[in-house]
């Protein structure tokens, strides 16, 4: 084995893009794989639907034109993210070094917004509601 040289493990997975097959190679799992051609295929169908006609390679070209477009916009997200992030941290170690009393944050994921519960009914007694 020559030096520099790396030998990785290699998933081939057979995937349809564009009503076309394609065979991919790639070291991401073949699920993995799989996410990345259903998003690309996706993305072609939403711009095949809002045009009348278009080329293969054009629609290759606007596919990967707004693939890139998302991706930048997510690099420019994660980056103000990281610099929020960042800021908070600074100011949390400034307000340590003055002696404030900082709690912590208790992290509580976000569920979905459940159904506002049904207030009894006056009519009724037991506090259920008859419709």
């Amino acid at each position: 084995m020559r030096m520099g040289v790396r030998c990785v493990a290699k998933n081939k997975t057979i995937v349809n893009i564009g009503h076309h097959e394609y065979t991919l190679m790639g070291e991401e799992s073949t699920e993995y794989i799989h996410r990345v051609a259903i998003f690309v295929d996706r993305t072609m169908k939403e711009i095949m639907d809002n045009m009348v006609s278009v080329s293969d390679t054009m629609l290759a070209m606007l596919t990967a034109i707004n693939i890139a477009d998302e991706h930048l916009k997510l690099l420019d997200e994660t980056e103000r993210l990281r610099n929020e992030a960042k800021k908070l941290g600074e100011e949390l170690e400034a307000l340590k070094r003055a002696g404030k009393d900082v709690k912590p944050l208790q992290v509580v994921p976000m569920a979905k917004s459940a159904p506002k519960p049904t207030p009894p009914d006056k009519k009724t007694t037991g506090g259920t509601r008859r419709d």
